[in-house]
């Protein structure tokens, strides 16, 4: 249990950080954050499940593989809507330093 609070706090405060990245840097509005947010904690539960969230080994691979699962069971607006919302992560995690390679440019169309 106390691994697993672990856990959250972390993907809590990640998802924090980013929500506010989106508002006050990219001027996003609240909808627009409804919808990002839950693709972007799916992401993070399917790749690391309740283990740590070691972000700096995310991997094409996982992108690949994430994209390719759910946008099998979305319409194609809403698959648009999830890998826009993997770029924009993505570019927010390098711009922090929290990744070294560019996994925006792995998302596919």
């Amino acid at each position: 249990a106390p691994a697993s609070a672990v856990v959250d706090s972390k993907l809590a405060r990640l998802q924090r950080d980013y929500s506010q990245y989106l508002r006050n840097e990219r001027g996003l509005s609240a909808a627009t954050l409804r919808i990002y947010l839950p693709f972007i904690r799916r992401f993070l539960l399917a790749c690391f499940g309740q283990g740590s969230l070691d972000l700096e080994q995310l991997c094409v691979r996982d992108v690949n593989r994430f994209v390719l699962n759910q946008a099998s069971k979305l319409g194609p607006a809403r698959a648009k809507l999830m890998t826009t919302a993997l770029r924009s992560f993505f570019r927010f995690l390098q711009q922090r330093g929290d990744l070294t390679v560019c996994l925006a440019a792995a998302v596919p169309t």
